[in-house]
């Protein structure tokens, strides 16, 4: 196994208890987070976005009502101006603010 699908499935397993988990179902969420991984993204910055209302939001953009999916979720952070920033505040709110 490579070393970012090993650590997309770690991420994955670590946020199973994230709100959206269920709307996307094990699969498509380890698939998310092998493609975050894939961009650049940290495993910090995977877990605080999988943790994130985006995952809530890129369903709620998605075309269809069932499962969502990793190119849903790519789809809805390229609609922002400035993702790095954005994932930077998430990090921060996510594990720095107590």
């Amino acid at each position: 196994m490579s070393k970012r699908r090993e650590l997309a499935k770690q991420v994955a397993e670590k946020t199973q208890d994230a709100y959206s988990f269920d709307r996307y179902g094990e699969q498509a969420w380890g698939a998310c987070c092998f493609m975050l991984l894939g961009q650049g993204y940290t495993a910090k910055d995977v877990e605080a976005i999988m943790r994130s209302k985006w995952t809530r939001w890129a369903g709620d953009m998605a075309s269809k009502n069932d499962r969502v999916n990793s190119a849903d979720l790519k789809r809805y952070m390229a609609t922002m101006t400035d993702v790095r920033k954005a994932v930077a505040e998430l990090v921060r709110g996510t594990f720095e603010e107590n």
